[in-house]
């Protein structure tokens, strides 16, 4: 260490890739993460992509893209409470799925994620009464009937819901999204 360097200080909050000095905003810190775990993002959204047809099965894809919804859905809920966003705020800020903002859809396809095994396994008016359940047909554009005997769909939807979001353009196009909702959040909290 030259004569010039100080030593770090031990007791200094350790800063992380992610930390921006010169944010002005919540959002823009928001953004500054965003970006930088955009590249990874984007990786995991193309492997993917070509899993299926380089691999020749979708469990591959459905880990990537359930990879992607679980960090997006939580930088957008970390954001979302640290603006003491509201509940239709989560729903419908910014609403691009049918309705739906992009963080509630997220929200919806990590809640399938974690539980589609047991859905499968459900009985289908047990499944369909799930509010998850009624989102990711709402943002799939998959038809839903209370009283079906079968259920709408079976197994991880995130690469659906991905493609969805994405209308086949790809990583950038979900990341607008999210930048969407989170600009909509900053501007009810600038209001």
């Amino acid at each position: 260490m030259s004569e010039h360097q100080t030593a770090p200080d031990p007791a200094a909050p350790a800063r992380t890739s992610v930390d921006v000095e010169s944010a002005s905003s919540a959002y823009d810190t928001f953004c500054a993460a965003l970006r930088a775990r955009g590249p990874t993002l984007n990786l995991l959204f193309e492997q993917a992509r070509v899993s299926v047809e380089r691999e020749g099965d979708t469990i591959v894809r459905d880990a990537f893209a359930g990879a992607v919804v679980t960090v997006l859905h939580g930088m957008l809920h970390d954001y979302w409470v640290s603006q003491s966003g509201t509940k239709y705020e989560w729903k419908h800020a910014s609403a691009p799925a049918n309705g739906w903002s992009v963080a509630h859809v997220l929200s919806a396809s990590l809640d399938n994620l974690r539980h589609f095994e047991e859905w499968d396994s459900e009985k289908a008016a047990l499944m369909i009464g799930r509010r998850s359940v009624k989102v990711l047909c709402s943002a799939l554009a998959i038809p839903f009937k209370k009283t079906s005997k079968h259920a709408p769909f079976r197994g991880n939807v995130c690469w659906a819901v991905l493609e969805t979001l994405s209308e086949g353009g790809g990583y950038g196009a979900i990341e607008a999204l999210v930048r969407e909702f989170a600009a909509a959040l900053d501007q009810k909290r600038a209001s």
